[in-house]
């Protein structure tokens, strides 16, 4: 169990972003229903797959980061961690949830739509986010060790 106020913080981002990958799974399973069928939602599989897969993999890599927080920062080093990681976390997958739901994949930055764009900008910031926030904390570990 975390044992700070940040790693404790990030363990419950943990859970809320596997939660949203079980919603994701739902989604997407009622997504690959027939057109006939009574629960055909007429979207897209592949980008509520995305979305799954990303809130997954972020949620478990959220619990090991939870585990390793307080051991290589401070309070207030972790914070920062913390939120940065959040709203990259938020952005990837908020992103991902509205192209999904007006089914877009939302990889490409030159698409005819004009919605595309901007969304998968703000994606690519929250991965960016992200990736930032996974070289501090690996740099950590290491000069920890």
């Amino acid at each position: 169990m975390p044992s700070t106020p940040s790693a404790r913080a990030l363990l419950r981002a943990a859970l809320l972003l596997l939660l949203v990958a079980s919603g994701a799974s739902l989604w997407a399973m009622l997504a690959r229903q027939a057109p006939g069928s009574p629960v055909y939602l007429g979207l897209l599989p592949g980008p509520i797959d995305a979305v799954r897969n990303s809130a997954a993999i972020l949620g478990v890599g959220f619990l090991g980061a939870s585990w390793l927080l307080p051991n290589v920062a401070s309070e207030r080093a972790s914070w920062w961690l913390v939120i940065l990681a959040c709203a990259g976390a938020g952005l990837d997958v908020g992103a991902g949830l509205y192209a999904a739901s007006r089914g877009l994949h939302a990889v490409q930055f030159v698409d005819p739509r004009p919605d595309t764009g901007p969304i998968v900008a703000l994606k690519y910031l929250g991965e960016a986010l992200l990736l930032g926030c996974q070289l501090e904390l690996t740099r950590r570990v290491w000069l920890r060790a």
